[in-house]
């Protein structure tokens, strides 16, 4: 729901909805403009009913990042239709073909023959070449066949916290082994030592303190 994506993205439940849903907003004389969403599928849908799948949260997480880069949510929104076009996907931002320099965004085309270039996205196909990826990109896992994100490392790479939507349905955890952070957090939070925790699980003492550290880190933003 849209609400613990809202959390586990660490933005706000307004923002969200605004990148998921649309928006409509007054101009002179009682007329009004509408925006539409950002993230594919939110035309026309009650914020309450719209299901977040994980192709969903993933792009959700991308479109976060361009805007902390700095990157207007106009150039995103026309990234993602022009990227839906050329790589011929209902899920554009959740491919591993996007990069930024901070303003624009840019879709990396390659052949069987290896890598062809960039081209700027939010300039609607206009051919460039420069190497600026992302850091929050390389949080993502991608299918070698689909090139659709399949894995979310949140707290990155070494932090031991995945989303899987095949595991633990799709709740954060620790990193092969299905635990859920929330799980782990809890029984902390109420004033278990880690080490009598991660004995309950089976786990060493570094994996619990890195959930109590992602989930801590959630609650704070």
């Amino acid at each position: 729901m849209p609400a613990e994506a809202a959390r586990l993205l660490g933005v706000p439940s307004t923002t969200l909805r605004r990148w998921l849903v649309g928006y409509s907003y007054p101009l002179a004389r009682g007329a009004r403009r509408s925006a539409v969403p950002v993230v594919a599928g939110g035309r026309g849908i009650d914020p309450e009913l719209r299901t977040v799948t994980f192709l969903d949260l993933v792009e959700l997480l991308v479109v976060k990042g361009f805007r902390n880069e700095g990157v207007p949510l106009k150039h995103i929104r026309i990234a993602a239709e022009e990227a839906r076009d050329i790589f011929q996907t209902d899920h554009p931002l959740a491919t591993e073909h996007l990069e930024t320099d901070g303003r624009h965004i840019f879709g990396r085309l390659q052949d069987e023959w290896g890598f062809l270039g960039l081209v700027s996205l939010s300039e609607r196909g206009q051919w460039v070449f420069a190497e600026a990826v992302e850091g929050y990109l390389r949080q993502i896992d991608y299918d070698l066949e689909t090139q659709l994100a399949i894995r979310w490392w949140p707290a990155g790479r070494d932090g031991s916290v995945v989303i899987d939507p095949k595991i633990a349905f799709g709740a954060p955890h620790i990193a092969d082994t299905g635990v859920p952070t929330t799980a782990l957090y809890e029984p902390i939070a109420a004033g278990d030592e880690p080490e009598v925790v991660a004995r309950w699980f089976g786990l060493d003492p570094e994996q619990v303190e890195a959930a109590v550290r992602y989930e801590r880190e959630l609650r704070a933003a």
